[in-house]
């Protein structure tokens, strides 16, 4: 089970190739961010730790569950000021095998996080947020010698949401709140071939067209939001390339990058992604 920022993705290959039905992984992701709009010319970076296990109960259902830890920075130099964040969310998590190659992924996540603000870059100001997420995408794989193709369909909503506070000069902060709705849909082309070790090697290529069209900030620009970076509002493409391989123990290893913001104005996200999954045998 491989998972993303913005929901997950996987392939039906869980059920067929692993040696043992229970399953743990972990994923390491880094990525940076840039963006000139909004009158505030602001980046920074986003990363998280993600691990868990599930369970292949039959051939057509696979049940797990997963909890991540993030953090996030942010400086806007045009407006001064800076921000930071760490933060969990925990939940389950389960796939349907709907027809032969056909696959239904769903997620929920709910968490919290502590985050540093710092207004004109002068005092430092810290404050809690409960956040969620739910997810669902419709994905297949199909085969044609060493060449596959995965396209996927998928649509996630998260909200991180702040209580209103008094800063350390006894100023009332209202509440702030986070929302996004994001729909993605795209394929990814992989190219198979098996080394004489037994390991299994695939690079790959996918491209992605993301339309988020529910985003509601208290303020606008970039904010933390789940488990990931807010993005701007509209129509964008998303390009990755990447390259997947698989021991004769059934050890996966993948590492990825991508390149976000493709016909968006003033917008860049590039981000770097590692992932394993160990079967316990």
């Amino acid at each position: 089970m491989v998972f993303t920022a913005a929901g997950f993705a996987g392939s039906g290959a869980a059920f067929a190739t692993r040696p043992n039905p229970f399953d743990i992984w972990a994923e390491g992701k880094y990525s940076s961010f840039r963006d000139a709009g909004f009158a505030s010319n602001q980046d920074g970076h986003f990363a998280m730790l993600t691990a868990g296990a599930d369970l292949v109960v039959n051939p057509n259902v696979l049940v797990g569950a997963m909890i991540s830890f993030d953090s996030m920075s942010q400086l806007k130099t045009l407006a001064s000021t800076q921000s930071s964040g760490q933060g969990w969310m925990a939940g389950p998590y389960a796939t349907f095998r709907l027809a032969d190659g056909v696959f239904l992924q769903t997620r929920a996540a709910w968490g919290k996080s502590i985050n540093m603000v710092s207004p004109n870059l002068t005092y430092t100001d810290s404050y809690e947020t409960q956040r969620w997420l739910l997810a669902a995408t419709l994905s297949g794989r199909w085969t044609n010698g060493p060449w596959s193709i995965r396209p996927t369909a998928a649509i996630t909503a998260m909200a991180d949401e702040a209580k209103s506070y008094t800063d350390q000069f006894g100023a009332v902060i209202p509440e702030a709140h986070t929302r996004l709705g994001q729909a993605k849909l795209g394929p990814d082309i992989g190219y198979s071939y098996q080394l004489g070790n037994g390991v299994l090697i695939e690079p790959h290529a996918s491209v992605q067209l993301i339309w988020d069209f529910a985003t509601d900030a208290s303020s606008p620009g970039l904010g933390q939001i789940g488990t990931s970076a807010t993005t701007p509002a509209g129509v964008r493409g998303r390009a990755e390339f990447g390259l997947r391989s698989r021991t004769a123990s059934g050890i996966s290893l993948e590492a990825s990058g991508s390149f976000d913001g493709i016909g968006a104005q003033d917008y860049l996200a590039l981000t770097g992604a590692a992932k394993i999954s160990i079967p316990l045998n």
